[in-house]
């Protein structure tokens, strides 16, 4: 988060676990998978939203979003503006809602790369489904998978950004974007 290139200068998703490797000694350190980390941000519920909370039927979220993460309704209401004035950044960690096993910021602030390559329809991965089509232990696309569908292999992200929309919000919302991406936008969970 925060657009701190300077502390972990990268130019790549793979780059990025390289340095994290070495320098914590844990050669087998690695981004979550998709389906870890949906199952962590979702802690046990199957709603729309990690805090317990579904779409509401009037179709708008903004309440419960504004609960749990920074988003394009909120991402100026927290007062702190950086030196130049601007507030359209990343947040501290922890001001919303944590999830219902502690964890802060699944939603919103800094959407988080995830282990996998991004597909647009999970029902393509059928290499992951057992014979009744239900996935077992999903590791994502293969490069060619994910090639096909963006022109270019694209790592997963997951959780939503400060200024992504409410329907981004949801523990379901995923999105591929290039891992040479270095911006204020992109993060990381270990």
């Amino acid at each position: 988060g925060a657009g701190r290139s300077d502390v972990w200068p990268m130019a790549t998703v793979d780059g990025l676990m390289k340095q994290i490797r070495e320098k914590t000694g844990i050669p087998t350190m690695d981004l979550p998978t998709e389906a870890q980390w949906e199952y962590a941000c979702r802690a046990g519920r199957g709603t729309a939203f990690y805090n317990g909370a579904d779409w509401p039927k009037d179709g708008s979220a903004s309440a419960e979003c504004k609960k749990i993460g920074w988003y394009q309704a909120n991402w100026a209401d927290d007062g702190e503006l950086v030196a130049d004035g601007n507030s359209n950044r990343t947040h501290q960690v922890g001001r919303r809602l944590p999830n219902a096993w502690g964890l802060h910021d699944m939603a919103g602030n800094s959407c988080e790369w995830v282990h996998d390559l991004c597909v647009k329809d999970l029902r393509t991965l059928t290499q992951y489904m057992d014979a009744n089509g239900v996935f077992v232990d999903p590791l994502g696309a293969t490069e060619a998978q994910s090639t096909v569908v963006w022109g270019g292999a694209k790592p997963t992200m997951r959780g939503g950004h400060y200024a992504d929309a409410e329907f981004e919000m949801r523990s379901a919302y995923r999105t591929g974007e290039w891992g040479n991406n270095n911006n204020y936008i992109c993060g990381f969970r270990l």
